[in-house]
């Protein structure tokens, strides 16, 4: 039997205009996503699909494995 890891989190209104109150370090979220080695994400409250598109490409970057959303 196989398993995975799977984290689900609220990005608090998660786009690429965010305001300084709710601006997102592309950075920090994919540290705490490579440190948990998640195999799924899931992510309420996206605003932005080109915010996800953007955190997508620093995972890939920095992950050296090949994450992809929907």
């Amino acid at each position: 039997m196989s398993e995975y890891r799977i984290g689900s989190f609220n990005m608090f209104k998660f786009s690429r205009q965010s305001d300084s109150e709710t601006k997102k370090s592309y950075e920090t979220i994919a540290k705490i996503f490579r440190d948990a080695k998640f195999d799924i994400v899931a992510m309420q409250e996206v605003f932005s699909k080109e915010a996800v598109r953007e955190l997508v490409f620093v995972l890939n970057k920095t992950t050296g494995y090949r994450w992809d959303f929907s």
